[in-house]
């Protein structure tokens, strides 16, 4: 099956939401999609909560990368 064929059978989606493409690119080509949704569902837990992270500089970057592809409407 072409990549093509693929978009066609599987619904030809398209977005201009960088954090979606982040995530189709992360799942496609890093972690299943299970794992994925495991750490969303972590993530959802500290939703309207203050959240200490451990590494303070891993914090720092992972708030630039929120930054970054955060929706701008």
């Amino acid at each position: 099956m072409t990549n093509e064929e693929l978009r066609e059978k599987s619904g030809k989606w398209n977005t201009n939401s960088k954090l979606a493409n982040f995530l189709y690119l992360l799942m496609r080509d890093e972690l299943s999609c299970g794992t994925v949704e495991k750490l969303v569902r972590q993530a959802e837990k500290g939703e309207n909560h203050v959240i200490q992270f451990t590494n303070g500089y891993l914090g720092q970057y992972a708030s630039l990368l929120n930054k970054r592809l955060k929706e701008i409407k």
